[in-house]
């Protein structure tokens, strides 16, 4: 047995963490079936030499009696700013077997009082708006059109032994050392609500200093910051002689306009590459007297809190090229990468000095072959690069970014230079930008549409993720809408490891929440209404609780637990009786238009008071779990009281979101569901073709709940439609990612092609057509693969907390195949089909455990047997399992 992927907060070898005390986290690798933990020994100690000679000076935890490998809080003494701790585990498993110690792993505290800080915020001395927060307004703001550069300059007299950079910026900020970046992270900071908290990074900078004349600069945009471009830099420098030195963003530190002459979120950059100052950012530059002026002071808002970043940082995740250049007229070209995603161009060109190169982004194309930026709104989203002439030169983009397929190159002439030499265009490259958690899932099937839906939900899902889950990349929008959000978050969680990202936005969601304890409809609160449509801000304890289930993380539970409560007293008070009647969304773009908005927000009010009751269950809050129970069943009866037709014997007038809601929740009394089934049935069926009509809210409801009452087909039959409205239709229009609507629309208005919420249905395919679902962070997780439609195999892998989740199901004429790996510490409750086959016999490897209806023979690491309908239940410990389902057809 081998100890791996030792994380803290659920990060490797963390530098400038802030939650004290941290948690620690492992896995088992083995192949040995029912693999678990029995007991771990955990030592920390100040230096990774102490802890391979065994001697911790910090904690010895001693054999500790524990199952769990997951969510260890560190037990030594107080930690403190700065702190550098050096942990590694061993185990006792099941058997009494001790394992070798892991590899050590480390992490590093941030500065944890605000005392810590000497930095003062700085700002342009002519820039003398004050320091807001977030912009409420940024369609109608101008670009900034003034990116400042700041330097300063300072001496080390010896060489260094270890240095770090606290660092943040408002908007958003790069930093370098001696003429090099600082990091790789992009659009930093994350969007947070500036006005009450901003994170900073930490950064590793020994390598980039030297003995003698340093020197250290700073670029700083727009961003979604309302104030001036401000800095806030902490160098915190050790030298070899053993002496502490800090260097700090104060009045010494200059300032000078930078050659980003605007840069704007929706409109773009541009950057004129005359004005660059070879060397701004390195030691020893020649200032001209009065050229680079002192930096002011800047006070911001006294709520506003410094916090570590503590989640994956925007990078630059992949550089492609483009898969055909068009020219559709004289001097335009357009690069086609093939593929609609969120980030920006780097260019790589040569020509006369002052040459304008003009990129403009879109989703779409006109039938002339231009670009088609229509659907962008008041979006620019258009890069202007001014050549400084001679050799070649590189440029991309630094505080904008687009959401894109195609990207128009025109060209302008020098002024006063109509007849100028073209410029060469020697390279264009699409660089995608977003949020840079790993990979941490997998699923694929026979059908290939299937696996087009797939595809293109996860491109949708992970170009509309910037330090927040956003609604779309490409127009004047890209904020944190509530119900976006939470549509997707399983979605999320099983192809990414974003966990970290979602706590950061619960925090976000946190801090926006009202006294009343309302939530808006964004997060931070830019557009919609405070306080929001309740299905949008069902997204505090919806999303809380898929992170709870597939993290088992009860500590973020307890976390948010107040929160959670105040919103759900927010609504109690709101609409005592049972019924909401405030909405402004109802089922959102949905092709089948009546269903009452007071309909959706009391389903909203009925599932919050559920899953506030459910959390109240894990953390064993008897009271309150009551409490929260008794107030889904009072809106659960006014909610069929009020919308139940005796007539129609459905919801309202019938439509598909009034009937999938009603049966999702659970707010339909047991008389009525079969009829209210059927209605929704035959809608589906009849009315519709075997489409569905339904829209963002609708949808995300309808497949699974078709799936539990018996429907599966319809479900598979609704998902692999190729005719409008589904999914395929999307593809068969050229879609590579999610739309936002079902219909093609190509002109003005509101239809983003790159918009996740439609995207949910990666979750069904993981959680249905393989059959995963977590129940507790995977400690427990249910396998139940339906095997549907045409497929003939489906799999899946998730890497869980626990290590690597694995099935695959593959049917032929008279047999079901059927691989399970199940990680250590982990427990499976499998649900095996028997499909249509008459007296079904179940094989695992070469042996028969199943048979006549029992369970015949046994392993120790498979139980159970029972046989309900077209399932026989297992419960099965860690390891990988082949079975066969073998029987003749019905």
């Amino acid at each position: 047995m081998k100890i791996i992927r030792l994380r803290t907060e659920g990060l490797t070898n963390p530098l400038g963490i802030d939650r004290n005390p941290p948690r620690l986290s492992w896995q088992l690798q083995t192949s040995r079936r029912g693999a678990r933990q029995r007991a771990y020994h955990l030592q920390a100690s100040s230096t990774r030499e102490r802890l391979l000679h065994d001697q911790p000076d910090l904690w010895d935890t001693g054999w500790q009696a524990s199952d769990d490998p997951t969510g260890i809080p560190y037990g030594g003494p107080q930690l403190q700013s700065r702190q550098r701790v050096y942990w590694r585990v061993r185990v006792q498993d099941e058997r009494g077997q001790i394992s070798a110690w892991s590899e050590p792993a480390w992490f590093e505290m941030g500065l944890l009082h605000p005392t810590d800080w000497q930095a003062q915020w700085i700002a342009p001395s002519v820039a003398r708006e004050p320091a807001v927060g977030v912009c409420r307004d940024p369609v109608h703001r101008p670009p900034a059109t003034l990116c400042p550069c700041f330097r300063y300059e300072f001496d080390l007299p010896a060489p260094v032994r270890s240095a770090r950079a606290y660092a943040t910026g408002l908007g958003y900020y790069e930093l370098y050392l001696n003429g090099c970046r600082v990091g790789d992270a992009v659009l930093e900071p994350s969007f947070t609500r500036f006005e009450r908290r901003v994170e900073y990074a930490t950064y590793d900078i020994t390598h980039l200093l030297r003995a003698g004349r340093n020197a250290v600069g700073a670029l700083v945009g727009q961003g979604w910051w309302q104030g001036p471009p401000c800095l806030l830099v902490q160098m915190e420098i050790e030298l070899i002689d053993g002496r502490q030195l800090v260097v700090a963003t104060n009045t010494d530190w200059r300032w000078h306009p930078s050659p980003i002459l605007e840069n704007s979120l929706y409109g773009g950059e541009v950057y004129d590459a005359r004005l660059d100052q070879r060397g701004w950012a390195a030691p020893n530059l020649r200032m001209k007297r009065g050229e680079w002026k002192r930096a002011r002071l800047v006070r911001m808002p006294r709520a506003m809190q410094l916090s570590a970043r503590m989640h994956e940082p925007i990078r630059v995740v992949e550089t492609w090229l483009p898969v055909q250049v068009l020219q559709p007229k004289a001097g335009v070209r357009v690069y086609d990468f093939g593929q609609n995603f969120s980030g920006w161009c780097r260019l790589r060109v040569q020509g006369e000095r002052g040459t304008r190169i003009i990129l403009r982004h879109a989703e779409l194309l006109y039938p002339d072959g231009t670009v088609n930026q229509e659907n962008l709104r008041s979006a620019k989203a258009t890069d202007v690069y001014i050549l400084r002439g001679g050799r070649a030169e590189q440029y991309e983009p630094r505080f904008t970014y687009h959401g894109f397929r195609y990207v128009q190159v025109e060209v302008e002439p020098p002024e006063g230079q109509a007849h100028a030499a073209e410029p060469v265009i020697l390279a264009l490259e699409g660089r995608v930008v977003h949020t840079d958690f790993a990979r941490r899932g997998a699923f694929a099937c026979s059908n290939p549409l299937l696996n087009q839906i797939q595809q293109n939900a996860v491109w949708g899902y992970r170009t509309n993720f910037h330090s927040i889950p956003t609604d779309c990349p490409q127009r004047d929008e890209r904020q944190g809408w509530l119900g976006d959000a939470h549509m997707t978050t399983a979605a999320g969680l099983f192809n990414f490891e974003a966990e970290q990202a979602y706590r950061k936005f619960l925090r976000d969601i946190a801090d926006e929440q009202g006294r009343d304890g309302s939530i808006p409809d964004t997060v931070p609160f830019v557009f919609g209404s405070r306080p929001g449509d309740p299905m949008w801000s069902l997204a505090y304890p919806m999303i809380l609780w898929t992170l709870y289930e597939h993290t088992g993380d009860s500590a973020l539970l307890r976390e948010h637990y107040a929160g959670v409560r105040r919103y759900l007293r927010s609504l109690v008070r709101e609409a005592p009786s049972g019924i909401l009647s405030r909405c402004y969304y109802g089922d959102w773009v949905a092709v089948e238009e009546g269903t009452p908005k007071p309909l959706v927000a009391t389903a909203a009010y009925a599932l919050t008071a559920r899953l506030v009751a459910q959390i109240a269950h894990v953390l064993g809050d008897r009271r309150e779990e009551t409490y929260a129970q008794r107030v889904f069943e009072r809106v659960a009866r006014a909610f069929h009281q009020e919308f139940f037709n005796p007539s129609r014997r459905q919801y309202d007038e019938g439509t598909q979101a009034s009937n999938v809601l009603a049966l999702a929740i659970g707010l339909t009394p047991p008389e009525h569901r079969a009829t209210v089934l059927q209605g929704l049935v035959d809608s589906l069926r009849e009315r519709y073709g075997g489409h569905l009509a339904t829209g963002f809210i609708g949808t995300r409801f309808l497949l699974d709940t078709l799936v539990q009452h018996g429907q599966g087909e319809l479900a598979y039959t609704v998902a692999t439609q190729r005719t409008y409205p589904s999914w395929g239709f999307m593809i068969e229009n050229g879609a590579t990612t999610i739309w936002e609507l079902w219909r093609l629309a190509t002109g003005p208005g509101m239809n983003s092609h790159n918009h996740p919420a439609f995207g949910f249905i990666s979750s069904w395919f993981y959680e249905t057509l393989a059959g995963l679902r977590p129940l507790q962070g995977w400690r427990r997780f249910m396998v139940q693969p339906h095997i549907l439609g045409d497929l003939i195999w489906a799999e899946a892998r998730v890497q869980t907390p626990l290590g690597r989740v694995y099935c695959r199901w593959e049917r032929h004429p008279s047999r079901l195949n059927l691989i399970l790996t199940v990680p250590p510490c982990a427990h499976a409750t499998l649900y095996l089909p028997t499909m249509e086959f008459q007296r079904p016999t179940i094989v695992e490897r070469d042996m028969v455990i199943w048979q006549e209806g029992r369970l015949c023979r046994s392993r120790p690491t498979i139980r159970g047997g029972e046989h309900d309908a077209h399932w026989v239940r297992f419960e099965i410990d860690s390891g990988t399992y082949e079975f066969q389902v073998l029987g003749q057809g019905a």
